[in-house]
C-alpha cells in the first residue's frame, strides 16, 4: 500500500472515528477490512527480513511530521477563488523587501485583524468602493479570515468543545443544549 493512500485511509478513519454518522454502516465495514488489511501489510513489513535501514525507508514517510506551515500557507487554504490568491500574492510581494511595515500590518491582519484593516491594506491594488469585483474580492478574503480565524480558535480551545450529533457540529461545552 502505497503512503499516500495510508494516509487517506488513516485520515478517513479519524474523520468516522469523530462522527460515525459521517458513513454508512457499509462504508465503515469496508473500512474496517480496509483498515485491517493496512495493519496486515505493515506487520508483514515490520517482521520480513529486510534489513532496518530498508524498512526505516519505507516506513520515514509515514512517521514523519508534516512541516509546519506558515500563517499565510494556512491562510490561503481558506480561500476559493484564484483572483483571491492572486491578491494575497500581490499583498505578500508588497510587504517583501523594504516595505517591513506593510508586511507587520498584514501579519496583524492575518493573526487578529478586522474588516477595516483589510480595506487599508488593500489600498494599493484598488478602490474598494468604486470597483465592485475588487469589493467582492476583499470581502472574500475577508471572509477566508474569518473562517481561517475561527479554526484556529477552534485549534487553540479543542478540549472546550464537544461534539453535538444531532446539530452535527463541535459546540462550545457552555453552549451545549439542556446543559
Amino acid at each position: 500500500m502505497k503512503t499516500k493512500d495510508l494516509r487517506a485511509l488513516l485520515n478517513r478513519a479519524a474523520a468516522v472515528v469523530e462522527d460515525p454518522s459521517s458513513e454508512t454502516a457499509e462504508e465503515r465495514a469496508e473500512l474496517a477490512e480496509d483498515l485491517a488489511q493496512a495493519a496486515e501489510n505493515l506487520g508483514t513489513l515490520l517482521s520480513s527480513p529486510k534489513p532496518r535501514s530498508e524498512i526505516a525507508e519505507n516506513l520515514g514517510p509515514l512517521l514523519a511530521k508534516p512541516k509546519p506551515r506558515s500563517k499565510i500557507d494556512t491562510f490561503r487554504k481558506f480561500l476559493k477563488s484564484d483572483e483571491e490568491h492572486k491578491l494575497l500574492d500581490k499583498m505578500v510581494a508588497h510587504g517583501v523587501g523594504e516595505n517591513l511595515v506593510y508586511a507587520c500590518e498584514l501579519d496583524r491582519y492575518i493573526t487578529r485583524g478586522s474588516t477595516l484593516e483589510l480595506r487599508e491594506l488593500v489600498k494599493p491594488f484598488g478602490d474598494y468602493w468604486k470597483d465592485r469585483d475588487f469589493f467582492n474580492l476583499v470581502n472574500g478574503i475577508d471572509s477566508a479570515h474569518h473562517r481561517f480565524d475561527m479554526t484556529v480558535r477552534f485549534a487553540n480551545d479543542f478540549e472546550n468543545y464537544e461534539w453535538d450529533a444531532q446539530e452535527r457540529m463541535y459546540i462550545p461545552k457552555a453552549q451545549k443544549p439542556g446543559v
